[in-house]
């Protein structure tokens, strides 16, 4: 082989390796587009199925719990790869120079956060292959503060329900709170007292904006999909809270706020208080928290400071 035969076929070997390279950047920059919503989809699945499938005690299910949504999040991840409506072969030239990114998978765990895939790069004279892992993490600064009450929400209590349960609610939702039936709702504010007595069972998709006491007794659960601001908590009986966000507590937790036979309360994201109109952090709850080992923040996205990994394959 001549020198400049030499010459064309390692260009050719290059260039084939560009474009392998050029799958990599463009998966990694659909994924960090794409991963809030997934993981999004993942956290809604979970909050609509956990009431069902771990029943009412959260604190002793929290492994499952969070097996569960991992599990969630690997899938939703691998079907946003292999789904008919992924572009997953790109022309990059009139050539029909092109690469093709495939054999994804997800790893999710409480110590490895990590979507791998192949991409192999062809200028129809050389194909050169590489095996990529871009590295994910919990974003680790809280958003959460005191929202206001939108317009519109799906659940408003003017002056809340604790005197006599008469103010005008959203149906769907107050059958959560006057059913034994678990009901789904999207988002709820209250600017009073919310009370939950006897059997009940409420699961909230997103955001939950409490002004008064959260006032829970008998055999009670609530689910909460995104973040909580809760004025005060005030506890009795056989209670369940299980939070995926943020907790924002208004007043701290006072040994006579909690009474009852079996309370547990599991905060995914991180837990504060507000102390003179500052928001501080309230750690683990005061002792309270049964999930304080997996806290942190629940939006997702991707490791930049760790970087994607390439490895070449042929």
């Amino acid at each position: 082989m001549n020198s400049r035969v030499q010459i064309n076929k390692v260009d050719d070997i290059n260039n084939a390796t560009d474009l392998a390279e050029m799958g990599v950047t463009y998966t990694t920059k659909l994924l960090n587009s794409n991963i809030s919503k997934i993981a999004n989809d993942a956290r809604i699945e979970l909050i609509k199925e956990a009431p069902t499938k771990f029943g009412t005690n959260v604190g002793p299910s929290l492994l499952g719990i969070i097996n569960y949504y991992n599990s969630l999040l690997e899938n939703n991840i691998k079907e946003f790869f292999n789904n008919d409506a992924f572009t997953n072969k790109v022309l990059v030239d009139s050539s029909g120079s092109n690469f093709i990114v495939s054999s994804f998978n997800a790893t999710i765990t409480d110590t490895t956060n990590m979507v791998t895939f192949n991409s192999l790069g062809d200028n129809n004279k050389e194909q050169k292959k590489v095996s990529a892992s871009i590295p994910l993490q919990r974003s680790p600064e809280s958003t959460i503060s005191t929202p206001s009450i939108p317009a519109g929400s799906e659940m408003v209590i003017k002056n809340g329900n604790g005197n006599n349960g008469s103010d005008t609610l959203n149906p769907t939702c107050k059958e959560g709170i006057d059913n034994k039936a678990p009901v789904i709702c999207n988002e709820v504010n209250v600017t009073g007292q919310l009370l939950m007595q006897g059997n009940r069972q409420l699961v909230i998709l997103d955001h939950t904006n409490l002004g008064g006491a959260l006032d829970m007794g008998g055999t009670t659960d609530l689910f909460i999909g995104g973040d909580a601001t809760i004025g005060q908590l005030k506890l009795n009986g056989n209670v369940s809270i299980f939070v995926f966000g943020d907790l924002l507590l208004k007043k701290k937790i006072e040994s006579n706020d909690l009474n009852g036979n079996s309370l547990d309360i599991c905060v995914l994201g991180n837990s504060y208080y507000l102390e003179n109109g500052i928001k501080k952090p309230y750690d683990d709850l005061g002792g309270r928290n049964k999930c304080s080992s997996f806290s942190g923040s629940t939006d997702w996205s991707i490791n930049l400071a760790s970087g994607v990994t390439v490895d070449y394959l042929q």
